[in-house]
């Protein structure tokens, strides 16, 4: 989340890209980093996010696997993007999992 801005995604380990996948550029340590968010922004993403828990949990409806949902609030538009896995991917890639190339 971002000022009004969020995405939403479903990660399932050896299924779906991996956080460093979607975003590479960022660092893995993120401190000293702000986001400023509007709260209700954190509060409906919250319910969206809890949602896609129960449809994974249940089996019910099709979780956001692979796919990116990216939500302006400002605006109210919603766009959906599909997510490749990075195969040099140091966290989920082949190589992070022991094998050879």
């Amino acid at each position: 989340m971002n000022g009004l801005e969020a995405h939403l995604t479903v990660l399932v380990p050896g299924q779906t890209p991996c956080l460093q996948c979607l975003y590479p550029e960022l660092s893995s340590d993120w401190s000293g980093t702000t986001f400023p968010v509007l709260g209700a922004v954190s509060g409906a993403l919250g319910c969206l996010a809890a949602l896609e828990a129960v449809k994974v949990l249940t089996g019910l409806g099709r979780p956001l696997t692979g796919t990116l949902l990216v939500c302006d609030t400002e605006y109210h538009e919603y766009r959906k993007y599909q997510l490749r896995r990075d195969p040099a991917c140091p966290v989920c890639g082949p190589l992070s999992q022991g094998a050879h190339p």
